[in-house]
């Protein structure tokens, strides 16, 4: 009897064992949370680019090593020249990550996280991934907002009613609200392109009938309003982190 009790107690224990580490979810849960704070707004996994690449099988394509040195220190991988970081700066007009100022152990979690998107290098996906979007360009999206390049169905530039902080020398109109966190309250890039798309508010719908924005001028917009939202709260990061921030949003 007190044999059985013995046995018992163990296999009790040896479940909650694993009924503890099962909800802990180990590393690559860890770097899920890490991801969904620090980089849904620029990245996401299958969704197509934003204000960068869509990260989905990125392990598989890149490299542990490099996904790996990237996310721990970004400016240093770029300027070392790496070949596939710099295709991408390229590819996404200079718009870079910044240094985040993560630890060892979060950066490993980041890499474990995005292991399981799209396979790693030794066990690559077997599923084609979606089709990747056109990269779109924060830099053009500031052009539009100010007027610096015309709307190609010849409506208005955005700053003839709203405005912007630190955007356009003498400032902007005063008809339409501040746009500077317009990204957080219309829920990013997804929400900011629905509202883009069909512009639903009664004072601008008669200036923009038969002016439509182009899809690529809606994704432009929205991803220079994203990064609008994305750079103050990193700076923010990096000073919790104590490490001074290298990225800024562009200003005249």
């Amino acid at each position: 009897m007190r044999c059985a009790i013995i046995v018992s107690a163990a296999a009790l224990l040896a479940f909650s064992g694993l009924a503890a580490a099962a909800g802990n979810g180990g590393p690559a849960a860890e770097g899920q949370v890490l991801f969904k704070a620090d980089c849904a707004s620029c990245h996401t996994i299958g969704g197509g680019n934003l204000v960068g690449p869509d990260l989905e099988g990125i392990v598989a394509t890149a490299g542990e090593s490099t996904v790996r040195g990237f996310i721990a220190d970004p400016t240093g991988m770029i300027a070392s020249g790496n070949p596939t970081i710099g295709a991408l700066v390229t590819k996404f007009h200079g718009v870079h990550m910044p240094d985040l100022g993560l630890t060892p152990a979060q950066v490993s979690a980041l890499v474990a996280f995005l292991q399981t998107q799209g396979g790693s290098a030794a066990h690559p996906a077997t599923t084609p991934s979606a089709p990747v979007r056109p990269a779109v360009n924060p830099a053009v999206g500031k052009a539009l907002f100010t007027g610096a390049t015309q709307l190609a169905h010849g409506g208005p530039a955005c700053i003839s009613c709203h405005t912007i902080a630190g955007v356009g020398s003498l400032g902007g109109g005063q008809v339409g609200p501040d746009l500077t966190r317009a990204a957080t309250k219309y829920g990013g890039a997804k929400g900011l392109a629905s509202v883009l798309a069909s512009i639903p508010f009664p004072k601008m719908v008669p200036i923009y009938d038969g002016h439509p924005l182009t899809t690529a001028e809606q994704a432009d917009l929205a991803a220079f309003l994203v990064m609008l939202a994305v750079w103050p709260r990193r700076r923010a990061l990096a000073v919790r982190r104590r490490i001074a921030p290298t990225s800024t949003v562009p200003r005249d």
